[in-house]
């Protein structure tokens, strides 16, 4: 299992040419495209609301190279002008049983509801959904999006792209604050109109609240 911090900004693409000049910049500093892929995210949620400030997210992965399932426990930090979270993720694919266990534990921390370690191996999505329910989890929302992955020394960018009416978002990704404003820098985008808030949140306002966002 992943446990790292994340600190991360989202500028709104307005178009191809801005989306063009980015990734010619991020080229040119050393920033190398990695992966292309189709997520399809499952937003988790307990009649309690025990991740109304965190995240419980089951994303369904799709690339050219691999199919997967990946899960993940945000927990919020208090940062008030960029996404600041500690994360847990887990792989189905690379999954052993000490990870399953030990996110079986944070989730038990979390909600006081006991999953079965399986559920973190199994790679087909129904059945895990399915899974979580008979344990008392529902899902909140569904979001799917394109994503073109670049990895950089200290930074990931990725560009998602979301079905409309959201549109194409670019997200900087680093391990901690110094490091995502210097790369902010380092790219030219410090003086545009930076995003803090998070995918959920900007879904929900451009689609006036909908639960569910995919491409079909």
């Amino acid at each position: 299992m992943k446990a790292f911090h994340e600190c991360e900004l989202k500028l709104k693409i307005d178009d191809s040419e801005m989306e063009n000049k980015i990734v010619s910049k991020i080229e040119y500093e050393g920033y190398v495209k990695s992966e292309q892929s189709i997520e399809t995210d499952y937003i988790m949620e307990t009649e309690r609301r025990d991740f109304d400030k965190q995240l419980f997210r089951v994303r369904s992965y799709l690339s050219e190279e691999k199919e997967d399932l990946i899960f993940t426990i945000k927990i919020k930090g208090g940062a008030g002008t960029f996404q600041d979270n500690m994360e847990y993720e887990i792989c189905a694919s690379q999954c052993e049983m000490g990870d399953a266990k030990t996110m079986k534990n944070l989730i038990k921390e979390l909600t006081g509801i006991a999953v079965s370690e399986r559920v973190f191996f199994e790679r087909n999505v129904i059945e895990v959904l399915e899974i979580l329910r008979k344990a008392g989890f529902y899902i909140k929302r569904v979001i799917q999006k394109k994503r073109n992955e670049y990895v950089g020394e200290k930074a990931k960018i990725m560009f998602d792209v979301f079905p409309e009416p959201v549109g194409t978002y670019l997200e900087i990704e680093a391990g901690s604050e110094e490091a995502l404003k210097n790369e902010v820098k380092r790219i030219g985008v410090e003086n545009l109109s930076l995003e803090k808030r998070n995918y959920g949140q900007i879904i929900r306002e451009a689609t006036n609240g909908k639960n569910r966002l995919t491409f079909d």
